[in-house]
């Protein structure tokens, strides 16, 4: 009979483990005992702690955690998160993620620190062409001058739903400030007003062009149209409800100000609670649950858990 060297044994049963832990499940000590055929429970917790211990050792490149729940008596694994194809930042995030990596290569003395820092910021820069977060300040002073000297402006802009940015020719009439800052003026491309997010503007110039488009009736309405729609939006968009893990509960509520409810629920172990939150503004609120992963789970409205499903699909792709 030929028996299997003792290291590939625990190799195995590691793997093991992993294999049925993953994927957010949990298991009790029982549960596992079934599955991985180690009926004492001594063996068992053995082979946990040395699995907690992999994860810990600062040379192990992919950490591994393992989580026990005192309330349920579960085990459960934190697998290593991944970057590529979770984390999502806001286009404000990339501002002050280039401004910082900009510093670093004027400041950095470290040869290694300072080629793998401009690396990165040429990625950034190759998608985000403005120079930094004070890009945004920028724009406001270029915008309110323009208004003040009657002058259209020449932009650049990325809109949400477009794969390219367009150049327009704009006559500004407003700069509106909210939970998101807008450009408000006539747009000679479409001959009729728009609205342009300052955190989607590329490039900004004011042209020596006069506006042709003055302040008028037509100026006056669009403005009180746009923030009668952005009132309805902010403060009748309605209440979502969101399943929630507790380990993230503490960083949603400082963004969404979550109201607390007695539901809970347990899905593959691990134990959901519910909460309610104002919308306020559907595309930041969808990109404010996309990065929490598989701890959010966003129960209604329906055409929004929708719309978070084909994000993750498109992620994933």
């Amino acid at each position: 009979m030929r028996f299997m060297n003792p290291s590939t044994v625990r190799l195995n049963f590691k793997l093991n483990l992993i294999r049925h832990l993953r994927d957010g499940k949990r298991m009790t000590l029982e549960e596992l005992a079934s599955v991985t055929g180690i009926n004492n429970r001594k063996d068992l917790k053995e082979q946990l702690g040395e699995l907690f211990f992999l994860g810990a050792t600062p040379h192990i490149a992919d950490l591994i955690q393992v989580d026990y729940d005192s309330e349920t008596d579960t085990f459960g694994l934190i697998l290593p998160f991944r970057f590529d194809s979770s984390l999502r930042l806001s286009i404000r995030e990339w501002l002050a993620l280039r401004k910082i990596l900009e510093e670093v290569t004027e400041t950095s003395s470290d040869p290694q620190t300072n080629s793998t820092a401009r690396k990165i910021l040429k990625k950034i820069v190759s998608i985000v062409p403005v120079a930094g977060q004070e890009a945004l300040s920028s724009y406001k002073t270029d915008i309110q001058e323009a208004i003040r000297n009657e002058k259209s402006l020449n932009l650049e802009y990325q809109s949400r739903t477009g794969e390219k940015p367009t150049r327009r020719k704009v006559d500004p009439w407003f700069l509106f400030h909210s939970l998101e800052d807008y450009l408000l003026g006539y747009c000679h491309e479409r001959n009729a007003p728009r609205n342009f997010r300052l955190d989607n503007i590329l490039s900004l110039k004011i042209s020596s062009d006069p506006i042709s488009q003055p302040a008028g009736q037509k100026k006056s309405e669009y403005i009180r149209e746009f923030e009668e729609f952005r009132k309805n939006r902010e403060n009748s968009s309605g209440i979502a409800e969101i399943w929630h893990t507790k380990e993230v509960y503490y960083n949603l509520n400082r963004k969404l100000d979550l109201e607390r409810t007695d539901e809970t629920k347990k899905l593959n172990h691990v134990v959901y609670y519910l909460s309610k939150a104002k919308i306020r503004e559907e595309n930041w609120f969808l990109e404010t649950l996309l990065p929490f992963g598989k701890n959010v789970i966003l129960k209604s409205p329906t055409h929004l858990a929708k719309r978070i499903l084909g994000e993750i699909e498109s992620i994933l792709r």
